[in-house]
Order: C-alpha cells, then sequence, then structure tokens
C-alpha cells in the first residue's frame, strides 16, 4: 500500500468556521435535535513540481451534543487553531454505511477510487493539533478515472453543440 504524509510543498491557512446562508454556525441534526455539527474549512495551497501553485480547500464536521457545540462559542468566519486532518484507509471507518466514506473521484461522485481494487476510505476530521500529519492511499484505477473524466467532458461538449443548435 502506498501511503504519505503531507507533502512538504503545501501551506495551510487556519480552519475557518463556516456559517450557513443566514449565519447561523451550528446546524442541528434533522434526526435528533439534540445533537448538531459545525462546518469548518481550511485552504491549502500546494506547488506541484512543474511549478504551479493550487488553492485546495478541506472541510469536516464537528459534530455533538447542542449545548457542548453552544459552548464552544465559534463565530462566522473565525480562525481557529489546529488542523483539518485527512485520513484514507482500506478499512472502513464505520461499521454502518460503509458507502458513506468511499472516496470519490470528484465532488459530483465520479468513480470510486480503489487501491488494488479495494476501496479507498477518506475522512476528515477537526484536530488542535497542527502538527497532526494526513495519510494519503494513491488510487491505482487511473484508466478508469482518466475514461470518466472523458466522457463526462464529451457530455459537456455535446451539451453546448446542442445548446448552439436550438
Amino acid at each position: 500500500m502506498q501511503s504519505a504524509n503531507a507533502p512538504e510543498n503545501v501551506s495551510f491557512s487556519n480552519p475557518t468556521v463556516v456559517p450557513t446562508e443566514s449565519g447561523m454556525v451550528i446546524r442541528v441534526n434533522e434526526k435528533n435535535k439534540d445533537f448538531g455539527y459545525v462546518v469548518l474549512r481550511q485552504v491549502r495551497e500546494e506547488f506541484s513540481e512543474n511549478g504551479f501553485i493550487e488553492e485546495k480547500a478541506v472541510t469536516c464536521l464537528v459534530k455533538g451534543e447542542l449545548s457542548i457545540l453552544k459552548r464552544r462559542n465559534w463565530k462566522p468566519w473565525q480562525s481557529l487553531k489546529g488542523k483539518i486532518v485527512v485520513q484514507e484507509s482500506l478499512t472502513p471507518f464505520r461499521e454502518k454505511s460503509i458507502d458513506y466514506d468511499i472516496k470519490m473521484s470528484s465532488r459530483e461522485g465520479g468513480v470510486a477510487l480503489v487501491f488494488e481494487d479495494q476501496p479507498i476510505f477518506r475522512r476528515t476530521f477537526y484536530s488542535l493539533n497542527a502538527e497532526k500529519e494526513d495519510t494519503f492511499i494513491q488510487h491505482t484505477n487511473v484508466d478508469e478515472v482518466r475514461a470518466a473524466i472523458s466522457a463526462k467532458a464529451d457530455a459537456k461538449r455535446e451539451e453546448f453543440a446542442q445548446a448552439d443548435l436550438d
């Protein structure tokens, strides 16, 4: 298994509290009103070997009892100490809802990423320890991902061509 820690060519912003459109920090769990969660976002600047810089956002949910979340007294867009940690594994993180943590090739779904035919599971979590290291697993189904990206691009081109005809 190929696993790597956070690359040295990455710099991090601090995790930031992301409010709802109405400015609320805590989102209440719809199934159990005694629990909720807060969304955190951290921007990472990555420098590639070919000289490009990219910004990539990582998010996580801080879940808990409403009373505990409220005591944190976090404000919209507040910058926090620590880090959002990315952890990837070939072992599911939870027994129920195994599919929830499968690493996908894009935010819109895409292709499930695998290492030698085993699904890669991914989760993110907040840590006060800014030195805590990320763990990544390089996927091996590169051809399948490329084919899916190509098919999506072809569909977009066809959609635009059709719009021009209308």
